[in-house]
């Protein structure tokens, strides 16, 4: 599969970020707040147009906008995707639902604290990112794609950690997995139809 410029440039800032000595997150924020900022960019243009009555789908320049918003935040999601299975190959995301079954001395072992600095500051970001799509483009009931979001939004920390020989035994409700690999098939198939599909 082939990725936009941007995204491969979005890439490479990530992993910089991540390789110096001194951690900087600002490249990983980076591409979370592009995404965050398209997506409220597209939301005024549906608001607006139907404000004034317009059908979208009957007007060539603002389908052809909408169309430039939804390829812009489908190459920040596969950069995304790609930087998180490229840097650690076995990275599982999890989402824990306040409870721990190893002590923090123990996830140090697994765990680094870059990894934890890294884990808050997206999650900041991604539960704001999904409180604006919920609120302004999933107003209907009747999907099944909302699930992820729910399962999301009741967990409290979104951890990474790196496979190890070690097994973590964990009751199955209080964990979600998210492969990095299907993230990419998941946001097109699921989430970003959608918006062409709905208004």
């Amino acid at each position: 599969m082939k990725y936009g410029i941007k995204s491969m440039f979005l890439l490479k800032k990530f992993s910089a970020a991540l390789s110096i000595e001194i951690f900087n997150i600002s490249g990983v924020v980076e591409v979370l707040l592009e995404i965050k900022k398209v997506i409220g960019e597209l939301i005024e243009i549906l608001e607006r147009s139907k404000f004034k009555n317009i059908i979208w789908r009957n007007n060539p320049i603002i389908s052809s906008i909408l169309l430039i918003k939804k390829k812009s935040i489908e190459k920040n999601f596969r950069s995304l995707a790609l930087y998180l299975s490229y840097r650690i190959k076995h990275i599982k995301i999890l989402y824990w639902n306040n409870y721990f079954l190893f002590s923090k001395r123990d996830l140090k072992k697994y765990i680094t604290h870059n990894e934890i600095i890294f884990a808050g500051k997206y999650n900041e970001i991604l539960k704001s990112f999904i409180k604006t799509l919920k609120l302004s483009l999933f107003e209907s009931k009747t999907t099944t794609y909302i699930n992820f979001f729910v399962e999301i939004e009741s967990k409290e920390n979104i951890i990474y950690v790196k496979s190890k020989k070690k097994r973590f035994f964990l009751e199955k409700n209080s964990i979600y997995f998210l492969k990095c690999s299907e993230i990419d098939k998941m946001i097109q198939s699921k989430i970003l139809l959608k918006f062409t599909n709905k208004s």
